[in-house]
């Protein structure tokens, strides 16, 4: 049910015609429903339960709002007793564009909601009574402004749900590169990696990012925040002065909000095997280094960028030092030189 805020909470300033009108069919259907979310927008101003009036399009206006239909409240005609919050969505415009007014930025509607279900301090002028963990979830006016990119991002009122409604997705993930693995040890020097995930449907969007600090054993635990369970993924790796490498044809799938997935154990492990082994016992395959440039290709531009700063014996955490021992040298180079003699360059789908 989606009435217009005047039929509902409006009770609160009248009792009659639209003011309050909804109330007598919400009470009586209160064990059947499923979901009310009253539409917070195009209304204007409306009391709080605390006899304070609210405008439209402000942290202030969700939080009075939904927490009236949730804790319940006094009219002419008799007292509304709340439904649960397991009842409630907040209704709000998907962008600028798609109501007259009542839009709120996703960082603020984000805000609101996490102070009602008990997660943040107070944070705006409306303090809440109780805090409502169990609240239901969002509902936008509607799909299709959401869809299009002529009013906000595409897809951003659904993409906030998501960041607040659904929990994390965690990548485990296992990779080396090769300029940093240490085979002696079998171990790798630290390094921060950028993880994406991209749709397995051309071209490919990108739908999500993370960075890591990579493990000694290669590993990191990478959470997503708009990522979804039972759908499919490639995995895109980026690291300051190594090949952009992605993950096996086909995609990755997380499940119950994890993900484990290893690039070491084998070159079918990366898109178009395009890996290098740097260890034969145990057997360890690594993304390709010297791409220092970042322009998809190891080739002269990267040797000489890695030469003419080994010439000026520069050090410390720069993209030309490839094996990440802060220094600048003939090791360096020699990485980048045997990997371009092999023509090795970016394999994607």
């Amino acid at each position: 049910m989606a009435p217009e805020t005047a039929f509902v909470t409006g009770g609160m300033s009248a009792y009659s015609g639209i003011w309050g009108a909804y109330l007598p069919v919400i009470n009586a259907l209160r064990d059947s429903i499923e979901v009310l979310h009253m539409q917070l927008y195009n209304s204007g101003s409306m009391y709080g339960i605390d006899g304070n009036i609210y405008e439209q399009g402000t942290v202030d206006f969700i939080l009075s709002q939904t927490e009236a239909v949730i804790h319940g409240f006094n009219t002419a005609g008799g007292y509304f007793n709340g439904l649960r919050a397991d009842q409630i969505a907040v209704g709000l415009p998907a962008c600028s564009n798609a109501a007259g007014g009542g839009y709120v930025s996703p960082d603020s509607v984000k805000t609101a909601i996490n102070y009602l279900r008990g997660q943040i301090p107070q944070p705006a002028n409306y303090h809440c009574l109780s805090s409502y963990p169990g609240l239901r979830g969002m509902m936008d006016w509607s799909i299709n402004w959401d869809a299009v990119a002529t009013c906000g991002a595409i897809y951003e009122f659904a993409n906030n749900f998501n960041r607040i409604f659904r929990s994390a997705q965690t990548l485990n993930l296992n990779v080396f590169i090769q300029g940093l693995y240490i085979p002696a040890a079998d171990t790798t020097r630290r390094d921060t990696i950028r993880v994406y995930l991209r749709d397995t449907i051309s071209p490919y969007p990108l739908k999500d990012s993370s960075k890591a600090l990579l493990n000694t054993n290669g590993s990191a635990a990478i959470n997503f925040t708009n990522a979804q369970n039972n759908h499919r993924y490639y995995i895109q790796i980026k690291q300051r002065n190594s090949l952009e490498t992605w993950s096996k044809a086909g995609g990755e799938v997380f499940s119950a909000s994890a993900l484990n997935y290893s690039f070491t154990a084998s070159a079918q492990q990366a898109f178009g095997n395009n890996m290098i082994k740097v260890d034969v016992s145990p057997v360890r395959f690594a993304v390709y280094s010297g791409n220092v440039n970042q322009d998809s290709y190891i080739d002269l531009a990267d040797i000489i960028q890695i030469s003419n700063d080994a010439s000026a014996f520069l050090t410390g955490y720069v993209n030309t030092d490839v094996n990440g021992d802060s220094v600048t040298d003939l090791s360096d180079i020699l990485i980048a030189f045997n990997n371009a003699g092999n023509f090795v360059q970016v394999l994607k789908p």
